[in-house]
């Protein structure tokens, strides 16, 4: 095996017969990863200092179909907006809750470009949590910035 990986080397080297060239090829790529281990990839979820607030299903605060994100999903407990996260991104909060893991599904004014909005189901609740300023928000997984959007039956509707 040595001889023949020294002879492709040799042959590769000095550019003698290049019918040699692709069997090289394959035992230079054997050879040079022998005995090395790939390393996994990172899976730390990527921390950031951002502020926080949070909001409800309302006109108000929304538009006039609050009950439905930027993305077409559906408000729902553990729904977040965030204009400079790609929808679908997965994020916890440790500080204020625990393991619980968030989903990008909407978007908030312009305005605010590094915010985190809480989705709420009672306004009572989103009064009482305020401005959390720079909380700890750990990314779990960085989102594919799809939409929920059936695009065939918004096309159908107009």
């Amino acid at each position: 095996m040595m001889k023949t990986f020294k002879t492709l080397l040799v042959a590769i080297l000095f550019g003698l017969g290049s019918t040699w060239a692709p069997l090289a090829q394959a035992a230079v790529t054997q050879v040079a990863f022998a005995g090395f281990t790939i390393p996994e990839k990172d899976t730390r979820p990527q921390i950031i200092k951002v502020d926080l607030t949070a909001y409800t299903s309302s006109v108000e605060e929304c538009d006039s179909d609050p009950f439905i994100t930027a993305d077409g999903s559906t408000t729902r407990d553990g729904i977040i907006a965030a204009n400079f996260l790609p929808f679908n991104t997965k994020v916890r909060i440790p500080a204020l809750f625990g393991d619980k893991v968030f989903e990008v599904h909407d978007r908030m004014n312009t305005k605010f470009s590094r915010r985190i909005d809480v989705w709420m189901e009672k306004k009572s609740d989103m009064w009482q949590f305020g401005l959390k300023r720079q909380a700890i928000v750990e990314i779990v997984e960085m989102g594919d910035g799809k939409t929920q959007w059936n695009k065939a039956k918004i096309v159908a509707v107009k």
